[in-house]
């Protein structure tokens, strides 16, 4: 059973604006993190750039020269030469 009064208007008018202002200031909170996280990125960013222009380019590894393949005569000379008979 609930043992209290009900509140009058002015108590609920002081609840309600107390939640107004409870709820303000987490928005604010909020805001406030959001940006120091913004600020922080940028700056990370604009480091990391700085960083990537003062190193050149990075060179494009040299492509390995394939042997070119054996045609099927070479394979059945080198196949009869060996000495096996399969």
């Amino acid at each position: 059973m609930n043992n209290k009064p009900p509140l009058t208007a002015e108590e609920k008018a002081l609840k309600a604006q107390q939640k107004r202002f409870e709820s303000d200031q987490a928005i604010a909170d909020y805001r406030a993190r959001e940006e120091a996280i913004n600020r922080n990125t940028e700056r990370l960013r604009a480091l990391r750039l700085a960083r990537e222009a003062q190193k050149p380019p990075p060179q494009p590894a040299p492509k390995a020269k394939r042997k070119p393949k054996a045609s099927l005569s070479v394979y059945l000379k080198r196949e009869t030469d060996s000495g096996r008979k399969t």
